[in-house]
């Protein structure tokens, strides 16, 4: 009879464990909420608001900021030129300009594909110290040769903690 309360107690440990582990990495890829364009067409005009709720934890460590785009073959160029505005919650601005590369030096589209979409993932800040809780608001805008830019069909910004994205390029190399 005991050992039955000892296997219980140890399974109801583990149980506990895997669900604190679980609640922990949960909160380890803070993403915004995704835009996706109507009819697969980015605007110049269209200036893409994202927002990121930042909390008193994510104050201890740093982030790299990937753009998650997923887009079509209907793209013309190998790459697109990205105006990306910070807004911190005191209201400070901060903006920077961006490559995002869709093809890589062979001229193969990069992503992952799925179906007739592919899942491209790009870095576009390293190191990146949230200073403030609240929200931050990531504004966004095509800056292209083109007008409009044909094929982009969402985007999103996601933020990793700095350790944890170098890890998994060390595991994804092996």
């Amino acid at each position: 009879m005991n050992w039955k309360r000892s296997f219980v107690a140890v399974l109801l440990c583990i149980i506990g464990i895997t669900i604190f582990i679980f609640i922990i990495n949960k909160e380890t890829h803070v993403k915004s909420q995704e835009h996706s364009f109507e009819e697969m067409v980015w605007d110049r005009a269209n200036i893409v608001t994202l927002n990121l709720q930042v909390t008193p934890g994510m104050l201890e460590q740093s982030y790299d900021l990937y753009l998650d785009l997923k887009h079509t073959i209907q793209i013309r160029k190998d790459m697109m030129l990205m105006d990306m505005e910070i807004i911190t919650p005191n209201k400070e601005e901060r903006i920077a300009t961006y490559k995002i590369w869709y093809k890589n030096n062979e001229g193969k589209f990069k992503g992952v594909p799925h179906e007739n979409i592919f899942d491209l993932k790009q870095v576009l800040r390293k190191n990146f110290s949230f200073t403030q809780e609240g929200e931050w608001i990531f504004k966004l805008q095509q800056r292209s040769e083109f007008q409009y830019l044909k094929g982009i069909k969402s985007i999103q910004l996601v933020a990793i903690p700095s350790e944890k994205a170098i890890a998994e390029e060390q595991e994804e190399q092996k």
